[in-house]
């Protein structure tokens, strides 16, 4: 499976919400993401399935992921938390399913915890995606 992780474009600051699930994009973080899916979709990158955060500035990051995404989106509760089992075991799921079909997978959704993903996927630990 090609898997791809993606930060949510920029959102509004959290001062200005009170949930910060509930943070929308701002203007220019569409504007600015929209020209890196232009730049993905002249590089031939396609989708087949895109998995994403619940929360509102991931779901509209993957909406705008729609130009390359030849499959589905598919929300999962476990993007909005530290990485976990559960999210792990998601994506083994999804890449066993890949073998067959060669799939691309993009997933979106925060920081810090996209960088524990990918440490935990490359290492087996999250640690080094810490600072020492």
């Amino acid at each position: 499976m090609n898997l791809v992780l993606i930060r949510h474009a920029e959102a509004i600051n959290r001062g200005i919400l009170r949930r910060d699930a509930a943070r929308p994009l701002t203007p220019a973080g569409r504007r600015r993401f929209a020209r890196s899916v232009e730049g993905l979709r002249r590089l031939g990158l396609r989708f087949d399935l895109v998995l994403h955060s619940p929360w509102l500035r991931a779901v509209e990051t993957a909406d705008l992921l729609a130009p390359i995404v030849r499959g589905e989106f598919a929300v999962t509760r476990n993007l909005s938390t530290r990485p976990s089992e559960a999210l792990l075991a998601e994506l083994r799921s999804e890449a066993a399913a890949a073998l067959a079909d060669d799939r691309s997978v993009a997933v979106v959704g925060h920081e810090p915890w996209l960088s524990e993903l990918a440490s935990r996927l490359v290492t087996g630990s999250p640690a080094h995606a810490r600072a020492e």
